[in-house]
């Protein structure tokens, strides 16, 4: 669990934050041209917990008429390493989208999500 900013200098796209909470909700904020915040839900973990796997996404709130390419985003994951997290990493987009660990946030070791409800 924890909050994670864009790491690279150019973003093409991506969120600008990434929130995991306890409670297994991911939320994606912070897009550069928009405001359309998204959420997905933890749905496994993988190889010791490194690894979150999330559902498909939809935007929160209102749509104010230009989220058009946000208001669902597939099943995606993350991979955590070190003091940083890396999204979609694989062959659609190579070694993914790294973010690192914002300031100010105690580390807290990622534990499967009651995924039952």
């Amino acid at each position: 669990m924890g909050t994670w900013k864009f790491g690279g200098t150019y973003n093409t796209g991506q969120p600008g934050t990434i929130t995991i909470s306890r409670s297994g909700v991911v939320r994606m904020s912070d897009f550069p041209y928009n405001k359309c915040p998204c959420e997905a839900k933890v749905t496994s973990t993988a190889n010791g917990n490194s690894r979150v796997n999330v559902s498909t996404s939809k935007l929160v709130g209102p749509n104010p008429g230009y989220c058009y390419c946000y208001t669902t985003v597939e099943p995606s994951f993350y991979v955590l390493n070190g003091s940083g997290i890396r999204h979609n990493v694989g062959p659609a987009s190579g070694d993914g989208y790294y973010y690192k660990r914002a300031r100010g946030r105690r580390p807290t070791k990622l534990r499967p999500p009651d995924c039952a409800g």
